[in-house]
This record gives C-alpha cells, structure tokens and sequence, in this order.
C-alpha cells in the first residue's frame, strides 16, 4: 500500500449539444501516489449525469497546474455515442472567485467539436479543502498483480 492523494468533487451546470441545453453534473474520484507532484496525471472514475437521466459511467484525466486545473472526461452516452469532455479553469485575480469555481468545456465526438458545457463547484470554498482532498492509501499496480 503506497500513499497519495485522493480528490473527490461534484460539480454542476449545464450542457448544449445540437442547440438542446440540458442540466449537467460530474461526479468524480482522482487518485495518484505522486501526492507531491502537482502537475501529475490524475486518471479519474466518476459519474455524468445529464438532465433527469440517469447518471452515466465516465473516466478521465484531471490535471493540476498553477495556472488552473484540466479535465478530460469521457462516457458513452446512448443517444450520441461516445463524449468527450475538455476544458480547464484559468485562475484570475480579477474574478477569482469566479475562476476557482467555473471550468468551461469544449464537447467532441469523435474528435469532432459538437457542443460546449460548463461546470462549476456550487459548495462554499471552504469545504472543497475539507471534504474533498484527503491523503489515502492505496495499492498500486504491481502490488495489485497476483
């Protein structure tokens, strides 16, 4: 077992595709042992949730700069097929709250640019270092071998 960094967040807002917007949540657990190490990968398993459908298996990478975080979140979503998610924040000054709670996101299909979507953390900020950050243990993938 190795320690490392466990992040677990909820986000809100919407997504449009073909002009049709419709209510969006993630839901998302990231793991690394590179704790240390800011800008490491952070392969993710979660949820998607759009409008009142139910909730749809998701996977993807978050990435931590100075600069502000970016995802990539992919779900097969069974009227369009597979989606793609890619967006990331951009810390400002001027708008800081803003831009620590907001990520705009691009929506591909196959590569191809079919809509937009955004997310934003809807709990006081307080809480995020509180209840979504936590050091934990884990086995890695050699220990996970038989």
């Amino acid at each position: 077992m190795t320690l490392g960094l466990l992040i677990r967040e909820t986000m809100q807002g919407w997504i449009e595709i073909d002009g049709k917007r419709s209510d969006l949540e993630l839901r998302l657990e990231a793991f690394t042992h590179r704790w240390w190490s800011l800008t490491a990968a952070r392969p993710f398993e979660g949820t998607v949730s759009i409008g009142f459908e139910p909730p749809l298996a998701a996977s993807g990478l978050l990435r931590i700069y100075p600069r502000g975080p970016h995802y990539q979140v992919r779900f097969y979503h069974p009227h369009q097929g597979w989606l793609t998610l890619e967006g990331k924040k951009h810390y400002r000054l001027s708008q800081l709250r803003h831009s620590l709670t907001t990520c705009p996101l691009q929506v591909f299909r196959q590569h191809k640019l079919i809509g937009s979507a955004e997310l934003a953390y809807r709990q006081p900020l307080w809480r995020f270092p509180l209840e979504s950050l936590r050091l934990a243990w884990r086995r890695t993938a050699e220990e996970a071998r038989p």
